[in-house]
């Protein structure tokens, strides 16, 4: 047996070697993470109902791209706050407005459209932070040799909390309403605070770990996280990959948003259908976090595993083109979404291990949160072109952009391969 393969099978031995503390700390992150990903499966699914009957999906790009200026001004906001009142303050204030909001939204989201629409803009930006909060402490945490099966763990807890919570949506729309299903988030942004409490204070107890240290303003500066993308082709090419992730699911969103409506055209019916299909997707992501993608970026190592992703999009999308049914669509966007919240995520992360704290609290809000929400409006922007240059086949013009955009993304995972030997990663 090889030693690679050795190492494999040590996962239970590498488990028991932590300290008590490093133990106490992933039990608070697990459930933090179950939490999390509980209240967006409630909120996504009722949101995403929500807009649709209150606007239309042709209506999605411009939300998208009206989300822009409110992205930059919460990773400003961010830095301001993590700088000035530290990490659980930040999480108090977000928690605490997304409490109000969804409170106010679930009695009236159906009556007010244009609070249909600023929901469904908030919702996506707020479980974004959540997550990028929620990671850059695990990033400045656990060490390089326990990031390969830890990372499978944190997301597969995560997938968990999505496929219990799904079933709320999924099986209470028709009964409740799909707005005062909103309510049902607020207790678990209460069990998201307290996990990240106890999970924040038992970090501070764990021999050899560096304090995250949010004293100075200087040492949250926006202005210095850019300098670090500016200067760093490693850097640049996780904003790459990021970017391309994120116009790709954009443009798939959009195909799939449209053939959604015409295949299921009530608010509760939708709402239901979305709830049971992200209970599907959640449960396959996390069967592919828990026993597939440590083996995979054991083996293939993290740049391998994320050129594998884009080249199985692209023949699914090949496919899809041949014969555009909703079916088809269907499954390429479930398995986007399935990759996104699995073996992509925990791949991305563990890009970001090589990087000092410093990288981890300035530059990665920047890629995470306004990136990823920046892409939206890139691709909102060729949705609405095509719209107008191409209004009888706008589908499959968005077919082709897609092949291209993963392709593009496939190649630059693999020439991260060099940078993968020198760091470890594998």
């Amino acid at each position: 047996m090889s030693q690679k393969r050795h190492k494999f099978f040590d996962f239970f031995t590498q488990l028991r070697s932590h300290s008590a503390s490093e133990k106490r700390f992933l039990i608070y992150i697990f459930i933090a993470s179950f939490f999390i990903t509980g209240e967006a499966s409630i909120s996504k699914a009722v949101i995403n109902s929500t807009f649709l009957s209150a606007h239309s999906a042709e209506t999605l790009p411009y939300a998208w791209m009206a989300s822009v200026p409110l992205n930059i001004l919460l990773v400003i906001t961010y830095h301001h706050v993590l700088c000035r009142f530290g990490y659980l303050r930040l999480l108090q204030i977000a928690l605490f407005s997304s409490s109000l909001l969804y409170g106010v939204g679930s009695f009236y989201a159906l009556q007010i459209p244009g609070l249909a629409f600023g929901l469904y803009i908030w919702k996506d930006l707020f479980i974004m932070l959540l997550f990028n909060h929620l990671w850059s402490l695990i990033n400045s945490t656990v060490a390089f040799k326990n990031a390969k099966y830890l990372y499978g763990m944190i997301f597969g807890f995560g997938a968990l909390g999505s496929v219990v919570s799904s079933l709320v949506p999924g099986f209470l729309a028709h009964i409740f309403g799909s707005g005062p299903l909103l309510l049902f988030t607020l207790p678990l942004f209460g069990a998201v605070y307290y996990a990240s409490y106890q999970a924040y204070h038992e970090r501070s107890k764990i021999d050899g770990i560096k304090e995250l240290g949010f004293g100075r303003k200087d040492e949250l500066d926006p202005q210095t996280g850019l300098h670090h993308l500016r200067d760093s082709k490693y850097i640049q090419s996780i904003l790459a990959i990021v970017l391309a992730m994120q116009i790709a699911a954009t443009l798939l969103d959009y195909q799939f948003n449209i053939e959604l409506v015409k295949h299921v055209g009530e608010v509760n019916a939708r709402t239901e259908f979305l709830g049971r299909l992200y209970a599907i997707v959640n449960s396959t992501s996390g069967l592919f976090q828990v026993f597939l993608s440590y083996a995979l970026i054991h083996f293939a190592g993290v740049s391998r595993t994320l050129t594998l992703i884009p080249i199985y999009l692209a023949l699914s999308v090949v496919g899809y083109m041949g014969h555009p049914t909703f079916t088809l669509i269907l499954i390429t966007f479930s398995a986007i979404k399935v990759f996104d919240f699995s073996i992509f995520n925990i791949a991305k992360e563990m890009l970001y291990l090589p990087l000092s704290i410093e990288v981890k609290f300035k530059t990665k809000p920047i890629i995470d949160i306004f990136v990823c929400r920046s892409a939206k409006a890139g691709a909102s922007l060729l949705i609405i072109a095509f719209t107008w240059i191409f209004p009888m086949a706008v589908l499959q013009v968005i077919s082709w952009i897609l092949i291209v955009i993963l392709l593009l993304w496939a190649f630059i995972s693999w020439k991260l391969n060099a940078f993968e030997e020198t760091q470890s990663l594998k």
